[in-house]
């Protein structure tokens, strides 16, 4: 196939010539508000101070923005950016996902949800050592007060 003038006017980005400038401004101005929306998703790390839902809903809330103003951040990019940047506790989570599941088919609630369970699983053992450390308290201190 011959490539004629025809061709390749057809493959040039349209170019601002004057006419339309409410229509471009328009589309310039959502241009910037997306370049904006898709920065501030790159730099996003959980704080230890947030929860995994806290964390994951500020992201899909970007993302939700960013797909309103037509331009499309898939839910694999999302999977990837949440398992790129909650802190080091959840590696050993992370690490079971990676090598049990094909992350490319992880939907976002999948991972919110494991991350989830080990928090739960990590309060739940607190909780379990402290009783137990207050039962072996209360028997040493009963222990005390019979042999005196």
């Amino acid at each position: 196939m011959e490539l004629g003038s025809n061709n390749l006017s057809s493959l040039a980005p349209h170019v601002f010539d004057g006419e339309n400038y409410q229509a471009w401004a328009i589309i310039i101005q959502a241009y910037k508000e997306v370049l904006d929306l898709v920065k501030e998703f790159e730099r996003m790390q959980m704080k230890d101070s947030e929860s995994i839902k806290e964390y994951s809903n500020k992201l899909i809330g970007i993302a939700n923005k960013v797909r309103a103003l037509g331009t499309n951040l898939s839910d694999n990019r999302l999977v990837q950016k949440i398992l790129v940047s909650v802190p080091e506790r959840y590696e050993a989570t992370i690490a079971s996902l990676e090598n049990t599941k094909d992350l490319s088919k992880l939907k976002v609630i999948e991972v919110v949800s494991s991350l989830q369970a080990q928090k739960q699983r990590r309060l739940m053992r607190q909780e379990g050592s402290m009783e137990g450390a207050l039962k072996a308290r209360m028997q040493q201190g009963e222990g005390g007060r019979e042999k005196k």
